[in-house]
């Protein structure tokens, strides 16, 4: 009894050490919150920023005069520079580096195409062109409301050798087109959509009409008078729309043949 009472004087010291460290694993140490920072918006550092629309290989620059077709997709190519972050005394000190972000929107009233027509957000890796290293990720992100889409350029996974450079030139392509279900169908003659700062009118916006006629034998005057209605939808979502100003002509022999023969401005 007296050995085991010597034996525990001499190691409790050792055993209570080592449950205090295996305590402080167990436990694990919380470190500040600022560790885990999602990066800085650098976005006021980019230069030469431009954004260039196209549909059917023509460029849509002057608003007023250009239009926007529902009909065809919308190119849109993004360029811009940036530079990289350096070490003081050496610059530029403010600067990007890995985290660091850029962000922008690019216009509204638009969805994804094709298999991300339904999507309202997709990634794509931007490279270097000349080394085809990975600069960073742009990230485009729907509004499904309004459609507005913005660019996110990540530049977490910038590769390090690039990063020694001065600075890099960022080139970026989307393509979308107008979202058909975002049209005030009301007022589709005025509709107009946003490219990066400015307006431009929306045509080619597809109308289905349906004409339906009655006709009553006037017989002391031998002839049949034909009474139509006709009314207008939206193509894509098969919206009501008003069709006032718009002048139906109606072939003699089928008077249903020619329904969708229109001509706008008329009464």
């Amino acid at each position: 009894m007296v050995k085991e009472d010597l034996m525990w004087k001499r190691y409790k010291y050792m055993i209570l050490s080592f449950f205090f460290v295996v305590g402080i694993f167990v436990v694990g140490v919380k470190l500040p919150d600022f560790v885990s920072a999602t990066g800085t918006d650098k976005t006021n550092l980019i230069d030469d920023k431009k954004m260039e629309f196209f549909q059917v290989g023509s460029q849509i620059s002057i608003p007023g005069y250009h239009e926007v077709s529902m009909k065809n997709i919308i190119n849109t190519k993004i360029d811009f520079k940036i530079p990289f972050k350096k070490v003081a005394p050496a610059v530029p000190a403010d600067g990007i580096e890995a985290g660091d972000y850029v962000e922008f929107e690019i216009g509204d009233k638009m969805r994804f195409v094709g298999s991300d027509e339904t999507a309202n957000q997709i990634t794509r890796a931007v490279l270097d062109k000349e080394t085809g290293k990975k600069l960073c990720d742009v990230t485009y992100t729907k509004d499904p409301g309004t459609g507005v889409i913005k660019a996110k350029f990540d530049f977490t996974s910038l590769d390090p050798s690039l990063a020694a450079n001065e600075g890099a030139t960022i080139h970026a392509e989307l393509t979308t087109e107008v979202n058909p279900d975002l049209i005030d169908y009301a007022n589709y003659q005025n509709e107009k959509i946003r490219l990066d700062q400015d307006l431009y009118k929306i045509k080619d916006i597809g109308i289905n009409l349906e004409a339906a006629g009655v006709g009553v034998l006037d017989r002391k005057e031998g002839v049949i008078n034909w009474t139509y209605t006709v009314t207008g939808s939206s193509i894509n979502t098969n919206t009501p729309i008003s069709i006032a100003g718009f002048v139906t002509y109606f072939d003699l022999d089928n008077p249903l043949k020619k329904r969708r023969h229109l001509r706008t401005g008329k009464f």
